[in-house]
């Protein structure tokens, strides 16, 4: 489906309404949809490599990541904390299987 494709019910409620500006709304309601209801969602598999504690995910091409729902490693589901949150973890120098994740939003 094309934006274009909504054009006619669209000029039922903004009759003369340039189709650029159609297709803007058209758009912007799409994305604030799918960030509101979480109606699009992809799995990512992360192979982990010892030693290394950071890891760089990024979207499918030509998405986004609105948020970060819920990583788990096997069965078991790490808990979300901040960058600096996570930053103190690692300072304490534990190591062991990854408790927790943070992302930059």
């Amino acid at each position: 489906m094309k934006w274009e494709d909504l054009h006619p019910e669209m000029r039922r409620v903004a009759p003369g309404c340039p189709d650029i500006l159609l297709d803007e709304a058209i758009r912007d309601s799409a994305i604030e949809f799918f960030m509101k209801t979480d109606a699009y969602k992809t799995e990512e598999t992360v192979f982990l490599v010892k030693g290394v504690d950071e890891y760089s995910l990024s979207a499918p091409r030509g998405f986004e990541v609105n948020h970060i729902l819920q990583l788990m490693i096997g069965t078991n589901e790490l808990a979300a904390n901040s960058f600096e949150g996570v930053r103190l973890i690692q300072s304490a120098g534990q190591e062991g299987k990854p408790g927790y994740y943070g992302s930059p939003d």
